[in-house]
């Protein structure tokens, strides 16, 4: 049993009904093929004009060559055609054929032979007749005809465009410029509101940041207190001194941790140069060191973790 083969299913493109409520990036979108539209609609009327006055003076200029070329006809042609079509008359009165190259008579052949004679003479000056057309029309001159130019086509008025990750079938007739405008310088407002609401925050973060580091160099007395109680890195078990020792947020201010001093631990270079803004936890297992041991040398100097 055949099945019936059916067409691919072809989804339309959704209307836009409003271009309100687009994103910057989707409304600068819609602007730049709507200018492209109209940069082709002006291209196309600008092509129309140039077209309609090619054509015209194309058609003006076969007018005259039609007119030179009846002109010549007439001159030399047109007694020669008076001629022939009164032969034809006249064969037609005499009521004759030509069969095979014979001449009869429909009529009464044999009663009125001088028929027969009178057509054949007929027949003669036809086939001169026929035969100085011809050679006048050998030397007849060519008179060309110019081609009209295609008219060009209309632009598109309306085109798909990818709209927050969906198609839609934008009009162009139905976009207002003003509007348009409008909608963008709006939306670039709005862009340049947020932007300095960023850069306000950026700023306070690194000012609070700043102050965090400032109060963390208050503790930098208490290196000679942990030295006491722990002469190595609580993290690697390391060589800690004067000279390598840095002060090291065990829970990064960058992630809001505080500068108190269960929260500050010294530790050496390489340490918290490694742990930068990391959890203790993703510093830990990043570069495999000993949980158990780290946690108990941070116990035994009754830090927070």
């Amino acid at each position: 049993m055949s099945h019936m083969a059916f067409p691919p299913y072809k989804s339309k493109v959704p209307k836009a009904k409003s271009i309100k409520g687009f994103a910057l990036k989707d409304l600068l979108k819609i602007r730049r093929s709507y200018d492209a539209y109209l940069l082709k609609q002006q291209a196309y009327e600008i092509e129309l004009t140039a077209t309609d006055t090619f054509n015209r003076d194309v058609h003006q200029k076969n007018l005259e060559i039609a007119k030179a070329e009846a002109d010549w006809d007439r001159v030399h042609l047109t007694t020669l055609r008076d001629l022939q079509k009164r032969i034809d008359d006249a064969l037609s009165s005499c009521k004759v054929g030509v069969i095979g190259g014979l001449v009869f008579d429909h009529v009464e052949y044999k009663r009125q032979r001088y028929r027969r004679s009178q057509a054949e003479g007929l027949i003669n000056k036809a086939v001169k007749v026929e035969n100085a057309i011809e050679e006048v029309l050998t030397k007849k001159p060519k008179f060309p005809r110019y081609p009209k130019k295609q008219w060009p086509k209309m632009p598109r008025g309306e085109t798909n465009l990818t709209i927050g990750g969906a198609k839609i079938k934008l009009h162009f007739r139905e976009i207002n410029r003003e509007e348009l405008d409008q909608l963008i310088s709006q939306a670039e407002s709005r862009k340049k509101e947020d932007e300095t609401k960023v850069v306000e925050l950026q700023a306070r973060l690194a000012s609070s940041e700043k102050e965090v580091r400032k109060q963390a160099r208050k503790f930098r007395q208490d290196l000679h207190k942990q030295l006491q109680v722990m002469a190595v890195c609580p993290y690697c078990n390391g060589v800690l001194n004067d000279g390598n020792a840095h002060l090291d947020h065990i829970y990064p201010i960058s992630k809001g941790g505080k500068s108190t001093a269960k929260n500050l631990i010294f530790v050496c270079a390489e340490c918290n140069q490694d742990k930068s803004n990391l959890t203790l936890r993703a510093f830990l297992l990043r570069f495999l060191k000993d949980e158990q041991a780290v946690y108990s040398h941070l116990e035994l100097l009754k830090k927070d973790f």
